[in-house]
């Protein structure tokens, strides 16, 4: 077997439950667990970057299919909403928080997917709570050692 120029050589004998990286050392199982979890989040990572550009290129392809004067650079594809319309600071604000919409996912202004309505999950949130919209809330102790973190008005 040839080996590289400077790479040490593999062990003839590696205690049980190591393994050869190839570096010199050997690896521990818990390090392999390790490395073994981290090639799966790149594997997903890898993933949703090929759907995003998938999906992209898709709904590009799906406007220039459509005669010049009827591309929106707005719509859907499989589902998804893009838009690739340039669009003022304002508009791009009130998809993260528009508090005239009880929508708390909503489209996004630019680009592919949805995009959270923060004002909206607050809403929800001081509803479910049970508080008066527009009260403050802090996370002030209310003195039981059972309740210490939960939120009051003031």
């Amino acid at each position: 077997m040839w080996q590289k120029a400077g790479q040490p050589q593999r062990p003839l004998a590696l205690a049980r439950n190591e393994c050869w990286d190839g570096t010199g050392r050997a690896q521990s199982g818990a390090s392999l667990l390790r490395n073994e979890n981290e090639s799966m989040g790149s594997k997903l990572n890898w993933f949703v970057a090929g759907v995003t550009a998938g999906l992209t290129a898709a709904a590009i392809g799906q406007e220039l299919a459509k005669p010049p004067e009827e591309r929106t650079w707005k719509g859907r594809v499989a589902g998804v909403p893009y838009s690739f319309c340039l669009r003022e600071w304002p508009e791009v604000a009130s998809e993260y928080w528009n508090p005239g919409s009880d929508k708390i996912i909503t489209p996004h202004v630019i680009g592919l997917g949805w995009g959270v309505n923060f004002a909206a999950l607050f809403q929800r949130a001081q509803e479910l709570l049970g508080q008066p919209e527009g009260a403050p809330v802090s996370m002030k102790s209310t003195g039981s050692p059972d309740q210490a973190t939960a939120p009051v008005t003031e």
